[in-house]
């Protein structure tokens, strides 16, 4: 997941990119390396679980604070079920980055298991500042 290398940390760390359509997820130690068993795709994003919560009619920016809380709070919930099934993500301390153009939304309900949370700047640009990041890197 080139996210995680818009702000790449040095400690072990999770990263969630919280799309309207899917949702990526991955685990990285602390010497970077990405861990397979811990990472992978969600086929459900924001849209999906809109539907769910029957606001599917209602554009993004209409949504009211409580509608937004509620979406938010329905798809963090999915995202954490689906992550932690694996028996990995077992580590509330450990930092999680949240890229894409939903992290902003997500954030709340994600410190409530994962306090060290945060959203990386620019989290729509994300995955394009660290391909650019690591092309930087190896094209020196």
């Amino acid at each position: 997941m080139s996210g995680f290398w818009a702000d790449p940390q040095t400690t072990a760390t999770y990263t969630i990119d919280a799309g309207a359509k899917t949702t990526n997820y991955a685990s990285f130690n602390k010497d970077r390396t990405y861990i397979e068993k811990e990472s992978g795709t969600l086929s459900i994003g924001w849209e999906g679980v809109k539907i769910d919560q029957g606001l599917d009619k209602i554009d993004d920016d209409e949504l009211d604070e409580k509608e937004i809380k509620r979406v938010a709070t329905a798809y963090t919930k999915r995202i954490l079920d689906e992550v932690q099934k694996g028996g990995g993500w077992d580590r509330p301390r450990r930092k999680v980055q949240l890229i894409g153009g939903l992290a902003e939304q997500i954030e709340p309900v994600i410190k409530e298991t994962y306090p060290n949370a945060y959203v990386v700047p620019e989290p729509r640009r994300a995955n394009a500042i660290g391909y650019y990041k690591l092309g930087r890197r190896v094209f020196k």
